[in-house]
């Protein structure tokens, strides 16, 4: 009986020790903003990242967005605006 208590008190210690450490690891936040496709809704991939890097100092992507046109998408910390 007291080797089953040890195991449960360890156990126990184990799952709080894991939800501390958790609670320590808090992600960065991102911000998103949909930019005009360079090149009349076709968007070219570099001019996409140019725009968000000097507008945002983020990433840009070109995305499909509905048929054939395409929208840019960028993304940044959000503490870096």
């Amino acid at each position: 009986m007291a080797k089953f208590s040890w195991n449960v008190v360890i156990v126990l210690f184990s799952v709080l020790l894991v939800t501390l450490m958790m609670s320590e690891a808090v992600g960065q936040e991102m911000c998103h903003d949909v930019l005009a496709a360079p090149g009349n809704g076709k968007c070219d991939p570099q001019s996409c990242k140019d725009q968000c890097a000097s507008k945002y100092s983020g990433s840009g992507l070109c995305v499909q967005s509905f048929g054939n046109l395409f929208s840019c998408n960028c993304s940044w910390p959000c503490g870096k605006q």
